[in-house]
């Protein structure tokens, strides 16, 4: 099934909540703003962020107080932490959590910013589209980025389509880790080859490769 997970107007929400959660592919790092989740970090791209406790965050609402003030937003954290888990156990093959895309792209993670510098940058529509388009990719699937792109109305922008997922601030529930290279190589990801390799592992998803309408030329995901 794809993942449910529902688009949202990208307006300026609330404050964001945070919150630290164990995984099998280490620490990550949730946003979330009444609205809907925002983000999902992988360890190291947001910096002062403990494992598996709720911390705050420069620019951020401390949560401390503020899951009390903005329960909404507090609901989203408990139902993404608990979808999360279930996932990883393969218990859940669908994220049903609502999403904010007002904080913007993913790729201003990476290294802390200046004080002055924005927090984000908004999502163009090209890169919504793609965005959108990842989550009609059914869990256990691997698409090719020349074939999302041809889905999508824009053959041969294979390249394009790649620089969009890599910019997926909600990673793991919007599944950018299901497109890999024609070849059935895996490409770039956020969060490492290795987290890669592991989530379609995890969803077998060797099992269902679609290309270019042909079958899987590399059965099975490489050792290491």
């Amino acid at each position: 099934m794809s993942s449910r997970a529902i688009f949202t107007d990208p307006e300026p929400s609330s404050a964001y909540l945070s919150r630290a959660v164990a995984s099998p592919i280490g620490p990550l790092t949730l946003l979330a703003t009444r609205k809907g989740l925002a983000r999902v970090c992988f360890a190291g791209e947001l910096v002062g962020h403990g494992t598996g406790t709720r911390s705050g965050h420069p620019g951020l609402a401390n949560p401390g107080c503020e899951e009390q003030m903005n329960p909404e937003a507090a609901a989203i954290l408990n139902d993404t932490e608990c979808q999360l888990t279930e996932y990883f156990a393969q218990q859940r093959r669908h994220f049903d959590i609502p999403l904010d895309w007002s904080a913007g792209t993913g790729t201003n993670l990476t290294r802390p910013r200046p004080a002055r510098q924005k927090s984000g940058h908004m999502l163009s529509a090209f890169t919504r589209q793609v965005l959108q388009g990842l989550l009609q990719i059914d869990y256990g699937q691997r698409w090719s980025y020349g074939k999302l792109a041809i889905d999508l109305g824009h053959p041969g922008a294979s390249r394009a389509v790649g620089s969009a997922c890599g910019s997926n601030p909600i990673p793991i529930v919007v599944p950018c880790h299901r497109v890999v290279r024609a070849d059935g190589s895996m490409g770039g990801y956020r969060g490492g080859g290795a987290v890669k390799i592991f989530l379609l592992r995890l969803e077998a998803a060797s099992h269902t490769w679609t290309g270019r309408g042909d079958d899987d030329p590399h059965p099975g995901l490489p050792d290491h």
